[in-house]
């Protein structure tokens, strides 16, 4: 049995909303849960849209927003208290989970930025398709962690993947 590591209980909840851009244009999406601490929100082509942005939930409701993950028609978004410095690209890195039958690495199409942000994907079963052995392989947020931060010269390693030890 899975353990919710959320900080917030979530809701399911079917309700539409608007992604509101640093330009004033506005895109339309649905909120699939919602708590405390952020939603999940359906949106298309959830790779064009910028880290932060202003989720407006009704015309007198408005959250500061940071998207957390992303899969190919999901984002995954915590309120903030006000828009925070974005993190580059070459910040985010892959989530990866294991091939069984290889023991290879396998990327997710999802990009984090620190492996504390597992811990706030959705807790739903996922399924991957393996490049190493074709097979389909499903997993959820505990089988999976971040690829290995780039290694900087002058700097020891630090493993933050969140591989378990």
């Amino acid at each position: 049995m899975m353990t919710e590591k959320r900080k917030f209980p979530r809701r399911n909840i079917d309700l539409e909303a608007q992604i509101e851009m640093a330009d004033g244009s506005i895109l339309r999406c649905d909120l699939s849960d919602l708590s405390q601490g952020g939603v999940r929100l359906k949106v298309r082509h959830p790779d064009t849209l910028p880290e932060q942005f202003r989720l407006k939930l009704s015309s007198r409701l408005n959250r500061w927003s940071r998207i957390v993950w992303r899969t190919a028609d999901e984002i995954g978004v915590e309120f903030l208290a006000a828009p925070q410095a974005p993190a580059e690209e070459a910040e985010r890195r892959s989530v990866l989970i294991k091939c069984p039958s290889t023991g290879k690495n396998i990327p997710t199409g999802i990009r984090l930025t620190c492996a504390d942000d597992l811990n706030k994907i959705t807790l739903v079963r996922r399924f991957t398709q393996c490049p190493h052995c074709k097979a389909v392989h499903g997993w959820v947020p505990s089988d999976a962690a971040l690829e290995p931060a780039p290694h900087v010269p002058g700097l020891a390693p630090q493993d933050h993947s969140g591989w378990p030890a």
